[in-house]
């Protein structure tokens, strides 16, 4: 398990504020635009998270956690959105590691998440 953080969005714009603030709190980031290319990588890496935009063209957030899921990766999947219904968020009640979070997300928040994280990699090693 790494201290990096990988961004799947396809704004270019939101992964760049996300990395900058990863930089900012001392966590490594790795931004992928092409949900292809994350998917032909993905083997490769071991995140402390990863973030996933769920609205992406070719294939959703949600479609890509499955993919993840499928390749026995259970680190955490982060999903960014704008608005997540309730049916969103109960198709993964029952995964410990997805956890939707919606724009804008409060910093304090999300550090506390990336620590919890940490200490949870940690304790697994």
């Amino acid at each position: 398990m790494s201290n990096n953080i990988i961004i799947l969005d396809d704004d270019e714009a939101v992964a760049s504020a996300l990395a900058w603030f990863f930089q900012a709190a001392g966590f490594e980031s790795l931004i992928y635009s092409d949900v292809t290319l994350f998917l032909q990588e993905m083997q490769q890496h071991d995140p402390l998270c990863v973030f996933l935009d769920v609205r992406m063209p070719l294939l959703n957030g949600f479609e890509v956690y499955q993919k993840i899921r499928e390749a026995k990766k259970t680190y955490p999947v982060l999903f960014l959105t704008g608005h997540a219904s309730k049916a969103d968020v109960d198709q993964f009640g029952d995964d410990p590691n997805a956890y939707f979070l919606t724009k804008p997300v409060k910093n304090e928040a999300l550090l506390v998440l990336l620590q919890e994280f940490q200490s949870a990699a940690l304790d697994r090693s």
